[in-house]
């Protein structure tokens, strides 16, 4: 596989975890993105172009990963302001 290839894998993991419902099926499509992850990062750049595509993939991952993960904070701290008679 190219790197290219793993890349794509990578993505097609990411969005099928995205998509799953919170069941058995998201666990599965978890381990599978996170398998995937596992091969970028096992897996050796072998030109300038393998490099330059798997910085941009990770830059976009990181983003995205950081960018729920945010949301998910801030949903959570308003919860609880919430929760505590602090309002929304």
């Amino acid at each position: 596989m190219t790197m290219q290839d793993i890349i794509a894998a990578h993505l097609a993991a990411w969005k099928a975890f995205q998509a799953a419902p919170t069941t058995d099926r998201a666990r599965a499509a978890e381990a599978a993105m996170s398998e995937a992850l596992e091969k970028i990062m096992a897996t050796p750049c072998q030109s300038t172009e393998d490099a330059r595509s798997l910085a941009l993939h990770l830059d976009w991952y990181v983003k995205e990963e950081c960018s729920q993960a945010e949301d998910t904070t801030v949903a959570l701290l308003a919860a609880m302001r919430w929760a505590q008679g602090q309002g929304p």
